[in-house]
């Protein structure tokens, strides 16, 4: 087995890389054209950003020396007493029901239309939108407010539907 050893010399003597490269390759006039043969402007494109960035850079420098900085120390972290929180209230019914929301309710049943699937007229079906087919069995029933949804999926009897009515 052959070992190969390599050195390198680092030490170029003089010559920076400058002198090593032509002269043209740090030519930056280039980058403050807009166009190839236009003339060399007196700020590149970008450099307006980059003062907008030091003006926001030297107005946090000039509000940290006015107000000075804090740094976060051990009781910071430390969790803070229930007291310090405040307690949560429960309320009770009346509460909750004198803050709802819009006029109180008057009414609380809803008429609702049903469709009778059978000629004894023993079992429903909740109607749909508009006018009865030809032929078609509808009658209404009153429905307190809070069976509504139940009652509109499904089939139900006479004697169902008339319960619904008492909350």
């Amino acid at each position: 087995m052959i070992e190969h050893n390599l050195t390198i010399d680092f030490d170029l003597g003089t010559n920076t890389v400058t002198d090593c490269l032509p002269a043209d390759t740090f030519d930056v006039s280039a980058l403050k054209k807009e166009s190839p043969d236009g003339p060399v402007l007196d700020l590149a494109p970008g450099d307006a950003e980059l003062d907008a960035r030091a003006d926001e850079v030297a107005s946090i420098e000039a509000f940290i020396a006015q107000n000075g900085v804090t740094r976060p120390t051990a009781e910071d972290f430390k969790p803070k007493k229930v007291s310090w929180r405040g307690k949560k209230s429960k309320k009770s019914d009346k509460q909750v029901a004198s803050e709802r929301r819009g006029r109180p309710r008057t009414k609380f049943t809803k008429t609702l239309t049903f469709i009778a699937l059978n000629d004894a007229c023993t079992e429903f079906k909740r109607a749909g939108r508009g006018r009865g087919k030809s032929g078609e069995v509808r009658m209404t029933f009153d429905i307190h407010h809070t069976h509504v949804d139940t009652v509109s999926a499904g089939v139900w009897t006479l004697d169902a539907l008339t319960a619904f009515k008492a909350a």
